[in-house]
C-alpha cells in the first residue's frame, strides 16, 4: 500500500528555466491570490475577500501520486528532504470549509479585533491573527493564476505546506486588481525575492523533475555551469536525482 506522505516535499514549476533558477539562486517567494470568502476578513476591510500576499508552497505526496498534480503546477520540480521543510519552519496547511468548527473559532477571534462602533482595534492579537489566515486553504475552490481563467480545485488532495516571510517588509497584501496588474504584481514579486529565500544544500535535495527524457542531460549540463554552487561530486550526487514527468507517468 502507498504511503499519503513521505519523506520528501515537492516545489512544482512551469518550466525548465525557472527550475534552473531555483538551482541557482534559490527558493524566493511569489504573490499568490487566496480567496477567503468564507473567513471574516473585517481585519483587513480594504483587501476583501481575495486578495494575494508572498510565499513559497509545496506538497506533500508521493512520487507516484504527483502525475495529477503536474496538470494544474507544471512538469518541472524539486523535490527536498521534509527535515530540511521542518528547519526552515515550512509548514503544513489547515484545511476548511464552509461549516468548518475551526473557521467559526477564526471568524470569532477576528470578530474580537472590532469595537462597537466598527472600528479594528489594534492589538498585537490582530497581527497573529492575519499571519495565521495566511496557512488557510478552504477544502476546495479556484485556482487563480495570471492570464488564465480561475477553475476549481480540490486543494485537500495537494497537501500543502507553505512558507510565509515573517517580516513586515515582506508580508505587504496585494488587492485582487494589483495582483491581476502585470507591472504592479512583478514589481511585488520582485520586491519579495530581494528580502526573502529559502536557502538548501546538494544534500537536501532528493529529486529534480523535468518533463521529458531528452532534458536529464541538458540540465546535468547547465548544473556543471553554476559557478561557485555545485561541486563536481554535488553535480554527479544530483544527476542520479533526475526524473522525467514521463517515466512517473510511464512507471509509477
Amino acid at each position: 500500500m502507498s504511503p499519503l506522505s513521505s519523506d520528501t516535499i515537492f516545489h512544482f514549476t512551469r518550466s525548465c528555466e525557472y527550475l534552473l533558477d531555483i538551482l541557482t539562486n534559490e527558493l524566493r517567494p511569489h504573490y499568490s491570490l487566496e480567496d477567503f470568502t468564507p473567513v471574516a476578513t473585517q481585519s483587513m476591510p480594504s483587501h476583501g475577500h481575495t486578495f494575494a500576499f508572498p510565499l513559497i508552497s509545496f506538497c506533500d505526496i508521493p512520487l507516484s501520486q504527483t502525475a495529477a498534480h503536474m496538470k494544474t503546477y507544471g512538469n518541472y520540480a524539486i523535490g527536498l528532504t521534509k527535515t530540511w521543510a521542518i528547519s526552515k519552519s515550512v509548514t503544513p496547511l489547515h484545511y476548511y470549509h464552509a461549516q468548518s468548527s475551526t473557521l467559526q473559532a477564526i471568524n470569532e477571534l477576528i470578530q474580537h479585533q472590532w469595537d462597537q462602533a466598527g472600528e479594528v482595534q489594534r492589538t498585537p492579537i490582530g497581527g497573529t491573527m492575519s499571519r495565521l489566515v495566511c496557512f488557510l486553504k478552504p477544502y476546495e475552490g479556484e485556482f487563480f493564476r495570471p492570464g488564465e481563467s480561475p477553475r476549481r480545485v480540490r486543494f485537500y488532495d495537494e497537501r500543502e505546506w507553505r512558507f510565509v516571510p515573517v517580516e513586515a517588509g515582506h508580508t505587504r497584501v496585494l488587492p485582487k486588481a494589483e495582483w491581476l496588474d502585470n507591472a504592479k504584481r512583478a514589481a511585488a514579486n520582485t520586491l519579495a525575492r530581494q528580502l526573502s529565500h529559502l536557502s538548501f544544500e546538494p544534500k537536501d535535495i532528493r529529486y529534480i523533475i523535468v518533463a521529458h527524457e531528452a532534458e536529464i542531460l541538458p540540465i546535468c549540463r547547465r548544473i556543471k555551469e553554476i559557478k561557485g554552487k555545485y561541486s563536481q561530486d554535488d553535480v554527479l550526487t544530483l544527476m542520479t536525482r533526475i526524473i522525467s514527468a514521463e517515466q512517473i507517468r510511464g512507471d509509477f
